[in-house]
């Protein structure tokens, strides 16, 4: 290589640290919070009971990104709701069309009632109302493997007011699958246990 072509490789290397330095300390809590949500993936496959469960990701998700609220809610058998385990937000009731359309969601749906463009506009008032006093801004569906609607992470505003950028929602995704298979684990567990107390015991 001349010098010249040597020079310039030189410079395009050092310009990429710098710019790399650059973004990482200007946009260091972005570095964080995408770690800390990563993180917060292995976490959730060790808890099982949906109260830990719900301060785990309540903290987890505060520290990366700063929310103004959170709730976790999980269907209840024979309730026909779904219900927040330390009751910080009214139960959702499955018979809604919020939960209709959330069945029908492929990820995260945003909530913005303020635009007309909004599918949830068109919600019935009471359910317009549910959604405004969760003070929610985001809503990320819960499903079994077989695809059907087992609960909802509910999250707020951001404290900095700005909105969720597409990596918050692809790794809030992430985590509400990990979330979604811990609590059906946990379910089919349950119900193991059920059978083996209901079956009559085996002679001899």
């Amino acid at each position: 290589l001349s010098s010249v072509s040597i020079l310039a490789l030189l410079a395009m290397r050092t310009r990429r640290a710098l710019v790399n330095r650059i973004d990482h300390y200007f946009f260091r809590d972005q570095y964080d919070s995408r770690r800390m949500l990563l993180e917060l993936v292995e976490e959730c496959r060790s808890v099982e009971d949906p109260d830990s469960l719900e301060l785990l990701l309540e903290n987890e998700l505060d520290r990366a990104l700063h929310l103004e609220r959170f709730a976790l809610l999980v269907g209840n058998p024979g309730s026909g709701s779904l219900l927040s385990a330390h009751g910080r937000v009214r139960p959702l009731k499955t018979s809604w069309s919020l939960t209709k359309l959330l069945e029908s969601s492929s990820g995260p749906v945003l909530v913005d009632l303020e635009s007309t463009e909004s599918p949830l506009r068109q919600l019935p008032a009471a359910e317009q109302h549910w959604l405004a006093d969760g003070a929610f801004a985001m809503l990320v569906p819960l499903f079994t493997s077989e695809k059907s609607l087992m609960g909802v992470l509910g999250l707020g505003e951001k404290r900095s007011e700005l909105p969720f950028s597409k990596e918050d929602r692809l790794l809030v995704s992430g985590i509400a699958a990990s979330v979604s298979l811990t609590l059906e684990n946990r379910i089919v567990r349950a119900a193991s246990l059920r059978t083996a107390k209901e079956s009559p015991s085996a002679e001899g």
